[in-house]
């Protein structure tokens, strides 16, 4: 981002519309109030990347997503850059400025971002990067969920194996290629002596909730991810999401329109996003 803040002042600059070429901007002081105002910037754009989810692992997302996201994200960054230029009276940031800026912010961490993921899905393809999943359950949806994971090399899962006891479906997971690596009892000297990255449940929860519980505390003892089907109930519209309830966590499944914060930003970002649109097309619509 510091960067493209650079790359659009010296874009900028040298059209010398503003009576200010570059070699004279460079020779200027630097005052203790500019490096404020750039703290805050950067405090700002590192809080709505938090937000967007850029520092997350993003092994699982799709491409559209990975692109969407970042165009998202850096739409936001310079809607804040600009308001807090209003702010603080930053002359030099004008509308030509800000639309040089944004579009060299979008284009170029989208290319990042592209990059960085073509490049590990090569490194893992190669056996690099690799998180080693332990999954409960032998039913037909832990099968599924194993097979679709193989299927995507270059997701960089490896199925180290499945944990269950005897039980009536057993003999045929025995028929499929996968290793049985311990039984329920014994996951817990399983995770300790196993460098174990994921533990993915796919038990019946209503029947094995209690020791679904006890598997939960084992992976956060050990700092284990613990992974498991949102659609428990089989929804077919329903989508599901993370909430806090006075400090308690909760999965919701809805199907109905977003409201509160999630529908104000979604608003803005549209708004933001059909505004730097209408400028891009005006020539068009003119002629």
């Amino acid at each position: 981002m510091i960067l493209c803040f650079g790359l659009a002042t010296a874009l900028v600059l040298s059209e010398g519309r503003r009576g200010v070429d570059l070699s004279t901007f460079l020779s200027m002081r630097v005052k203790l109030a500019n490096f404020i105002v750039l703290t805050a910037v950067l405090l700002v754009w590192h809080l709505v990347f938090s937000v967007c989810g850029f520092y997350q692992s993003k092994r699982l997302a799709t491409l559209t997503s990975l692109v969407v996201d970042a165009a998202k994200a850096t739409t936001l960054a310079a809607v804040a850059l600009m308001a807090m230029a209003r702010f603080f009276r930053v002359g030099m940031v004008t509308f030509r400025f800000m639309l040089l800026f944004w579009l060299l912010s979008s284009v170029l961490i989208i290319i990042a971002r592209v990059a960085v993921r073509y490049l590990l899905r090569k490194i893992r393809l190669h056996g690099r990067n690799l998180r080693h999943v332990l999954i409960l359950g032998t039913n037909g949806r832990g099968l599924e969920f194993a097979r679709r994971m193989e299927s995507k090399p270059e997701l960089g899962y490896h199925v180290l194996g499945f944990v269950d006891d005897d039980w009536a479906g057993l003999p045929t997971f025995v028929q499929s290629r996968y290793k049985l690596c311990c039984n329920l009892e014994g996951l817990s000297e399983y995770l300790r002596r196993n460098v174990i990255d994921e533990v993915a449940i796919y038990l019946p929860l209503r029947s094995f909730y209690e020791y679904t519980s006890q598997v939960a505390g084992l992976c956060e003892q050990h700092g284990i991810t613990m992974r498991f089907a949102s659609d428990i109930f089989n929804l077919k519209i329903a989508r599901s999401r993370a909430a806090d309830l006075d400090g308690d966590p909760h999965i919701t499944a809805y199907s109905g329109s977003l409201d509160g914060w999630p529908i104000l930003m979604k608003r803005a970002l549209d708004i933001a996003v059909s505004f730097c649109l209408l400028v891009l097309l005006a020539p068009l619509l003119r002629s």
